[in-house]
């Protein structure tokens, strides 16, 4: 296994894409999609099932991909007109416009 050079805070949730390799090393394209937190996150329970929910919405994506064609299309055209914008040095600013608790609401 490799060196991991990032850090991760124990509330973290991350997202990993493991590639399946052929023979030669080449990616196959298949990927085993997995989640993952720490045992020691100090998250409330119902704000740990929030998270994992949208962590696993984000993990289901990959295989809604190959079942739908618009998904994929409507991710992919979303996906190029960000790294657009980018590169155009055009990046949204995001605004928080209110704080209530564990709610902050957020214009893009």
């Amino acid at each position: 296994m490799g060196t991991v050079f990032q850090q991760f805070d124990d509330n973290d949730i991350l997202i990993r894409l493991s590639p399946f390799l052929n023979d030669r090393g080449e990616w196959t394209g298949e990927l085993l999609v997995g989640i993952a937190s720490s045992e020691d996150n100090d998250l409330t329970e119902n704000d740990y099932f929030h998270v994992m929910q949208l962590g696993s919405m984000l993990c289901a994506a990959v295989p809604l991909m190959e079942e739908s064609e618009s998904f994929r299309k409507m991710l992919y055209e979303y996906t190029q007109n960000v790294l657009e914008e980018e590169k155009k040095g055009n990046k949204k600013k995001k605004k928080v416009v209110e704080k209530h608790d564990n709610i902050i609401k957020v214009n893009f």
